[in-house]
């Protein structure tokens, strides 16, 4: 499963429908699940969240951060624990 912020939709889709396609990161297919509305972002981690992907934290293993990074490569992870009941 993916989520794709809306400006990583834009490069990887153009116009076409995101939903329910198929992106490979480092080899591994993942569906794309949905697509964050464009917004504004005052702070982030490592740039802008409409530029990112988001994935299961349990694939972090498979992208490895090895500096310095290859231009257009995976090279941060952000992580978060969901709670059970956690909505948000």
């Amino acid at each position: 499963m993916a989520f794709l912020g809306s400006d990583a939709k834009k490069q990887l889709f153009a116009e076409r429908e995101a939903l329910g396609q198929t992106i490979s990161l480092n080899g591994t297919p993942y569906t794309v699940i949905g697509v964050m509305k464009p917004k504004e972002q005052n702070s982030s981690y490592d740039g802008a969240d409409v530029r990112k992907i988001f994935i299961p934290s349990i694939d972090a293993p498979r992208f490895p951060n090895k500096p310095p990074a290859i231009e257009h490569s995976v090279d941060r992870f952000a992580r978060r624990a969901l709670v059970a009941g956690d909505a948000s």
